[in-house]
This record gives C-alpha cells, structure tokens and sequence, in this order.
C-alpha cells in the first residue's frame, strides 16, 4: 500500500523502526535520506532498534548526525548492538559521536569486543588519545582485546603505558588485564635502557618455548661450527629459546655468520622470533649478510619485529644497498606500527642513494599522522632528498595554481620568508579553513612550506591562522616553517598553557632576531621565485 501524502514521512520511519524490510524496499527511492523530526534518519531508528536488514539497506544515509550530534553508530553501540556496529564500523568508526569521542571509545566501555576489534581497524588512531584508549582496553578485562588496541597504536613510547598504569591506579584489584598492562609496562621500561628503540613501542610477543639452560645441544653445535652435530641435533632440539635474548639456534647462527647451519636450521626454525621481535632475517639484514638474507628471505619476508619493521626497514637503517635491492621485491610498501616506510626510514637518515631506490616504490604512502616520504625531508630540512621527492609526491605548478585562485588570491610572486606584510592582508574568499590550515592539520610540512608563502595571515572561521593552528596543536616543526610568515599575527593572542617549552623558547627567538633585525636595518620588500 501506498504512503499517504500526509503520512507518508511517518510511516517510512515507523517502517524503520520496527524492520518492516519490504516496506523499506518499497519506498527507499522515493523517502532515502530525508530526515525526521530531531534530524532522525531511518537508518539510526533501524540501528538503534538492531534491524539488521534494514540498516543494510540504508546505508546511503550513514555519516549523518542528528540533531544532538548522534550518529547511526553511536546509537548502535548504546543500543548494544553488536552485528549492526559490525556493518557500520567502515562508515561511520572516524565520525565523532555526541560526546566528541571516536565511536571505539564507547565500543570498548560496552564491552562490544568483537565490533571493537573491527572498528579499531577503520579509526584514525592518530585523531585519539593513546592513554584513554589505552585504559579503556584494559577496563575491559579482556587480553587479547588490549593487544589488539596495542597492535594497532604501533608505536607507544615507555612513560605512556607508565602513565596509564599510574593513571588506573596501583591501589585498584590486579585483575588479569591490569596485571598483563603492568607486565608489559615493566618490560618495555626495562628494555629502553638496553635499546632505545626498543622501548618506543610495545607490542606484545606471543611467548614461544623457552629452554632454561643457557644452550641446548643444537645451539652447541652452531657455536662451535659442527655441522655434523647440527645435522644430529636439529630434530630434537629444533624451535627451543635461550638466553636472556631468548634467541634460536638458527638466530644464533646467523649472527656468527654460520652459513652451513642456517641452511639446515631454516626448515625447523622459520618465523620465530626474539625477545626484540627480530626474526633470523632481521637479524642477517642488520647485519648485512646478503648470502644468509637470501637463505631466509623466502621463508620470512614480511615478518616484523616488535615495533613493526621488516628486514627491508632494518637493512635501510642500516645503509646495507645490496640487501636493500635484494628484499625491494617482497617488502617495498610495507608500513611498520607508525606507519612508516623504508623510504621514510631512508630520508631520515639522509641516505639519498637509498631513497633513489626506493622512491619508485614507496612514494606516496602515508603513516599514521598522515606524512609522506616528503614531509619528513621537510622537517629535517633534507632539500636534496625534497628535490628527488618532488615530482613523486610534491605540487605541480598547475594544482598549486589552481589552489591559490580557489583562495582567492592572484597567482603572484610569494612573499619573503623574512617579510610579514599586516598591511596587505591576502584576499580570501569565504571558506571554512584554507589548504595551509589543512596541511598544518595533517603534518604535511611539505605543502606547509610550499604554501606559506601564498596563503599566510589567511583565517579560517573561526578567525586563527595556520600558526596559531600549529600552536594551539603543539607541532613545532610547522611552527618553525610558518613563523616567519605569521609571527605578526601572534601579538596580543596568548598562547595556551600547554604549548610546549620548545615551541615557547622558537617564538621568543624568532621575536628578538625581529626586534635586532629591525634596529639594524630597514626590512626587504623584494620578493623571491615561487618553489618549485
């Protein structure tokens, strides 16, 4: 039966909410995303009500909000529905609920483990913070759910799980979870002092069979070269950990070189790894053993250590360019816990060479708080890498055109770096932020640098420029790339209490090498070339 004109809207959300399907079917052309009174779309009614079919249906509606900012989502999970969070998790998991909080805050307070494990995977860990999410993990009281949140962070340093265990409270019951936390905590607090880079992240190991003896008689074998003895040994003895390292007897050999031992020792010991993470490939990349690389790299490539790097990652930190060229094939692409690339490892190290071999590969993946390749040269001031960069991941001379006349402005020559113009405020149409703002907001230093000089002093909405963006967000790299651009702006706006000492002493330099420059002589008015 046909809607009646006056009913019509009334029935179409009566329909959603108590699953009428075939009534759904039936009109979804005509009533699809037309909301209700309070905002109220179908879809929240038929996910808040665990109309599973329904909410397949009216998917088309998600990402929208009512008008008290809840989503479909949100009401899902308040609504304990697990199997439509399931559906809505790849929709709606990076919109903000009523609360302002990322939707898998809320799932894990529910306790809704199996749709939080999925809507971790689709939210921007980045837009959260480490600690509540953290602590909300372990109030669950489920283990495998505080890995998996874990996992998923990929880089945590030492003194933010110490933070969160103070932050819980010492005096709480030692649940399991609480337990597990302190554990991992102790670890990674003890590891630091022996491996920096260790003790930036915390990725629980799953425990492997441990041998107490310092060596078993395998490992005895490898150590002084009997290949006979491996040959005997490596049934039994296979797959055991020892040491405080607690190493393979295949890891063993590989660090002494033992070429003869790995090839026998790789059939029994594939895919283990240390207390590190590291596995035997690992551990031959570091250092830089092609022969063994190329013994292992069939049986463990895309493996990771603890804080997600592979042995391409590994041979990049550690400059070895055939092992490089040699794993370019099975793990180019691949992202360690932050997100990073070989190629971010290699512009990090100033390893021009390397990022010449990769760049073909990895340009133009981002990590977790959105940088690229690029963005890192910019922020360690790497102008030779930037230039390799450049056409892979840079502006081209007509997108960075087309963003200045969306601005507003004239495409003319950019102002000096050491010139900030008040009294020529850049024209600007009406627009809730500007391209500068968003790359402030997405750590593109990169695009910072290129549009400073055409969009600087512009406002968005809310009436903040980028600097004051990268302050109120605490980004001292884009604070440095934007202060000799912006620093007028700064006179008379305070800035919060929680902007870092560093980013607070760069401001107060920048503003004595003005007032010293000022007394000395007359400011510039000419102009630059634009960048390239």
């Amino acid at each position: 039966m046909a809607f009646q004109a006056s009913s019509r809207a009334g029935a179409w959300f009566e329909a959603a909410r108590e699953g009428r399907v075939e009534s759904i079917k039936k009109h979804r052309g005509e009533m699809l995303g037309k909301p209700g009174p309070q905002g109220v779309t179908a879809l929240m009614l038929a996910a808040q009500h665990g109309h599973l079919e329904c909410v397949q249906l009216l998917l088309e509606e998600a990402k929208q909000t009512n008008l008290r900012g809840e989503t479909a989502l949100e009401l899902a999970i308040a609504s304990n529905r697990e199997t439509i969070v399931l559906v809505l998790a790849e929709h709606e998991a990076n919109i903000s609920c009523s609360t302002g909080e990322l939707p898998i805050l809320p799932a894990l307070r529910a306790k809704l483990l199996g749709a939080a494990s999925l809507l971790i995977e689709y939210t921007n860990v980045a837009r959260l913070d480490m600690n509540d999410l953290i602590v909300a993990a372990v109030e669950t009281e489920d283990i495998a759910m505080i890995q998996v949140v874990m996992r998923r962070l990929g880089t945590i340093p030492t003194s933010a799980l110490l933070e969160v265990v103070q932050r819980l409270g010492m005096d709480r019951p030692i649940t399991p979870a609480f337990a597990y936390l302190i554990g991992v905590s102790d670890v990674f607090s003890h590891s630091v002092q022996q491996s920096p880079t260790l003790g930036q992240n915390s990725i629980p190991l799953r425990p492997l069979p441990f041998h107490t003896d310092d060596e078993t008689p395998l490992m005895k074998a490898v150590l002084s070269f009997n290949y006979q003895g491996v040959i005997r040994e490596a049934q039994r003895y296979a797959r055991q950990l020892s040491g405080g390292r607690r190493q393979t007897a295949l890891m063993m050999a590989v660090e002494l070189g033992n070429e003869s031992a790995a090839s026998v020792l790789v059939q029994y010991e594939a895919g283990l790894h240390d207390c590190q993470g590291k596995t035997a490939l690992i551990l031959a990349a570091q250092r830089g053993n092609l022969s063994l690389v190329r013994l292992l790299m069939n049986s463990e490539h895309g493996l990771t250590d603890s804080a997600g790097r592979t042995a391409l990652m590994t041979a990049t930190i550690s400059h070895h360019v055939p092992i490089i060229t040699e794993l370019l094939g099975y793990e180019a692409g691949l992202q360690d816990g932050s997100g990073k690339t070989a190629l971010m490892y290699a512009v990090e190290g100033d390893l021009r060479d390397v990022c010449s071999l990769l760049v073909s590969f990895e340009a133009g993946i981002w990590d977790v708080r959105g940088m690229r390749a690029i963005d890192y040269a910019r922020s360690h001031d790497r102008e030779e890498v930037i230039e390799l960069l450049r056409e892979t991941e840079g502006f081209t001379a007509e997108t960075l055109n087309f963003i200045i006349q969306h601005h507003g402005c004239t495409f003319r020559r950019p102002l000096r770096a050491t010139k900030e113009v008040p009294d020529e405020p850049r024209r600007q149409v009406e627009l809730e932020t500007t391209t500068l703002i968003q790359a402030v907001n997405a750590n593109r230093y990169y695009d910072i640098s290129v549009l400073a000089p055409y969009l600087a002093n512009m406002r968005d909405r809310h009436g903040l420029t980028a600097l004051q963006h990268a302050i109120l967000q605490n980004k001292r790299v884009a604070v440095r790339l934007l202060l000799p651009f912006e620093a007028s702006n700064l006179s008379g706006w305070a800035l919060p209490e929680e902007t870092r000492p560093d980013i607070i002493d760069m401001i107060a330099q920048h503003q004595r090498s003005r007032q010293s420059g000022s007394r000395s002589r007359r400011p510039s008015r000419t102009s630059v070339t634009a960048p390239p």
